[in-house]
């Protein structure tokens, strides 16, 4: 039984493409960390083009993310409800935790 698909291709590449650019960035990461970290070293300037480049793999999720929001048939009121519903109560639970326990962020 084939069910009829509410995927969109090619914004599923794009996700595609936008995950191995947060894994490039976690790997060209790993220069900055390890020695010797000067601005005149061969290294240093490579790893800094490429974290230019990988840098938009974060507003990518963001912008697929409100794309996918897009179809929204609810008013304004509802949508608000349905979303921030269940996130009110867990946000003053940990901060009221981390206070009590001075756990500085």
């Amino acid at each position: 039984m084939n069910l009829p698909s509410s995927r969109i291709p090619w914004l599923d590449n794009i996700r595609v493409f936008a995950c191995i650019l947060v894994i490039a960035s976690h790997i060209v990461g790993q220069f900055f960390v390890s020695p010797p970290f000067t601005p005149d070293n061969e290294t240093f300037a490579w790893s800094s083009f490429y974290t230019v480049l990988v840098r938009v793999s974060i507003p990518l999720f963001f912008m697929i993310s409100g794309a996918l929001l897009l179809p929204v048939r609810d008013t304004t009121g509802q949508f608000l409800k349905k979303t921030l519903h269940p996130r009110p109560v867990p946000l003053p639970a940990v901060v009221c935790v981390l206070h009590c326990f001075s756990v500085e962020l």
